[in-house]
């Protein structure tokens, strides 16, 4: 009885540590999906305050001079984009909303 009871005991004691083994592997598959998500956070966290420091510091150093060109080279590109939309809505003969969506698309 005792030989038949050990061997009932067996498969189960196996089938406890395959179930514990696979408890243990998902575990540690969270923890390692949790460790990429907080690190891909930090990561995006961390590049972002470094573009934003550089763009704040880009600004802050913007002599009138510089921001004088900046103004009048938006001006411009703003001109010559009109002028193509009027060009586009003469050669076309179409709607307005059309044409400044080809303009808008053109300029980018």
């Amino acid at each position: 009885m005792e030989g038949n009871l050990a061997a009932q005991v067996a498969p189960i004691s196996a089938a406890a540590d395959v179930i514990g083994e696979a408890d243990e592997a998902m575990r540690l598959g969270r923890r390692i999906k949790v460790g990429f998500v907080l690190f891909s956070i930090g990561l995006l966290a961390a590049l972002s305050g470094m573009i934003y420091l550089l763009v704040s510091q880009i600004f802050t150093s913007i002599t009138p001079e510089l921001r004088h060109d900046l103004q009048w080279k938006t001006a411009l590109e703003t001109t010559i984009v009109m002028a193509g939309v009027e060009a586009i809505r003469h050669a076309t003969n179409r709607s307005t909303y059309a044409t400044v969506s080809v303009a808008l698309m053109l300029r980018s």
